[in-house]
């Protein structure tokens, strides 16, 4: 479409072109001429060709009729360059430009009529003139047809290094998933895969005793379904690593969500700690299922923490709250209390990047007069 520097070129030269010929004997032939020469370069952006088709007809038409020079013969050196400069030479530009050369000769011949004298002379010096200026436009637009198409070959390249660094990236990605994997699976799936083994041959050797003691045997029982889940996940995890990133979308977070929240309560609840959950009115279909997985998350780590540092009296307390669009989670203890280097700051910096990813807030503190306080909040839909 025209822009508004079109608009304001084309008025200028109508402008340019009536204002000094307003005297003039066919006042209506300047102005329908000078329109039909410049009103069609509003669109020699979009279509060169047809523009200079049009002001070459209206510059022909104006030949009989008009024995002056205004402002809008230009109009015939702009729709030369729109051409020339977005066409190329072949065949578009060497066409116009015999046009051009062609129309030079024949106004050199009628301006000069009313000359007298010489006229010879007269042909050949305005003939010349537009002949010069015919060249002087077609330098300008060659130079102009030249930069745009470095300006595009930069471009080009730019998007081709751009194209090889984002493969570079997946490449280094795609090894640095595999290491992990082979990690995973060497070290951590095997150490827990140990841990079911012993937990299990544990428990059934108490099983089998005289007096089976039944704090011991849930105890067992408890590592042992823990380490099975954190093993499945774990190779659940391994295959991602290894199989995910084809299109950048793989998931990466395990399955678990708020519908699983109560499983990992009675899961705490097995070490002997005092676990109060608090839903409120927190559906976990009403929460996206990205959002969902990672509030399991942060609960789950919070009350990691809780196991691992405010010692075995600790209460935990666990609420979960509807604000508007937002889910709001608070997970506090009454322990001996932590600090944020306590913890060793990776669970901490885990659980601000998980909300931080979904455009929540998260806040840590101790509380007063012992223990620690987690507050998250997340949009309910996961928004950015």
């Amino acid at each position: 479409m025209p822009t508004r520097y079109d608009f304001a070129l084309v008025a200028a030269l109508i402008v340019g072109t009536v204002v000094p010929y307003a005297g003039h004997d066919h006042p209506v032939w300047v102005l329908a001429c000078g329109a039909g020469q410049i009103v069609p370069l509003l669109w020699r952006r979009i279509a060169p060709v047809p523009t200079f088709a049009a002001v070459a007809i209206a510059s022909a038409a104006s030949v009989p009729v008009l024995n002056v020079v205004t402002i809008s013969d230009i109009g015939i050196f702009i729709a030369l360059f729109a051409v020339v400069s977005r066409r190329g030479w072949r065949p578009w530009g060497i066409a116009a430009t015999a046009v051009c050369v062609l129309g030079a000769g024949i106004a050199a011949v009628r301006w000069s009529s009313d000359i007298e004298g010489a006229r010879g002379a007269q042909v050949v010096f305005i003939f010349g003139v537009n002949l010069l200026a015919v060249i002087a436009t077609l330098g300008i637009a060659e130079a102009s047809r030249r930069r745009a198409q470095l300006i595009e070959q930069l471009h080009a390249r730019a998007r081709d290094a751009e194209h090889e660094r984002d493969q570079q990236a997946v490449i280094v990605a795609q090894a640095e998933r595999a290491r992990i994997a082979r990690e995973m699976h060497d070290v951590v799936a095997h150490a827990l895969a140990v841990i079911v083994v012993q937990a299990d041959g544990a428990g059934h050797a108490i099983s089998r005793r005289s007096a089976p003691d039944p704090t011991a045997a849930q105890a067992l029982s408890t590592i042992g379904d823990t380490a099975r889940t954190a093993l499945a996940e774990t190779r659940a995890l391994v295959g991602v690593l290894r199989d995910g990133g084809g299109d950048g979308l793989a998931e990466l977070a395990p399955t678990h969500d708020l519908t699983a929240l109560p499983s990992l309560v009675d899961g705490v609840r097995a070490t002997g700690r005092t676990v109060l959950l608090d839903e409120g009115s927190v559906r976990p279909e009403d929460v996206s299922p990205g959002v969902s997985r990672a509030a399991y998350r942060i609960v789950q780590e919070a009350t990691t923490n809780v196991l691992k540092h405010a010692g075995d009296e600790a209460r935990i307390w666990i609420r979960l709250r509807r604000r508007d669009e937002l889910l709001v989670l608070e997970i506090e203890d009454d322990g001996v209390g932590a600090t944020d280097a306590s913890t060793g700051g990776n669970g901490l910096l885990g659980m601000r990047e998980r909300v931080h990813a979904f455009g929540g807030q998260l806040w840590t503190s101790p509380r007063p007069g012992g223990g620690f306080r987690v507050a998250a909040e997340f949009p309910t839909e996961g928004e950015r």
